[in-house]
């Protein structure tokens, strides 16, 4: 019983973990949210579905918050501005020539995935944030969601 236990919930990993790598598939953000800074003590990672998101009709939220600068967020910050090519929305903040806001807007990943994609990108001296969305919200039900 225990092994057949252990087989299904090996068989549920497996079915879970394409799912995520497909999310971000084809957007240059994608290989930061690998896995790579799980075990950083600077950087926070979260990853949601289901339930929990439903109030703000998504799917998937996926998001990594690094304290301080650190070096990866230069080169996230230009994996954002090449993502930024496929946006049929945005608005940036730049200051001194660095981003240090963006919110993208992207199309769906296919026709048969009709969920809208979002990006999310903010620097300050303290704290870095990227996050990617999926799903039925709207520009303003995201919007207001980073207000709250």
């Amino acid at each position: 019983m225990k092994k057949a236990l252990y087989i299904l919930i090996l068989c549920g990993l497996f079915a879970v973990i394409p799912l995520q790598a497909v999310a971000q598939a084809g957007l240059h953000i994608a290989p930061y949210f690998d896995g790579r800074f799980d075990n950083n003590k600077r950087v926070v990672t979260l990853y949601a579905t289901g339930k929990s998101l439903k109030e703000f009709h998504l799917t998937l939220y996926r998001s990594l918050t690094f304290e301080g600068q650190m070096a990866a967020v230069n080169q996230i910050e230009k994996a954002v501005a090449m993502d930024a090519k496929q946006a049929i929305d945005q608005e940036t903040g730049h200051k001194d020539g660095q981003l240090v806001y963006a919110f993208y807007c992207l199309p769906p990943r296919s026709k048969k995935n009709d969920q809208v994609r979002y990006i999310f990108f903010r620097r300050t001296k303290t704290k870095s944030i990227l996050v990617y969305m999926e799903g039925y919200a709207t520009l303003d039900e995201i919007k207001k969601m980073f207000t709250k």
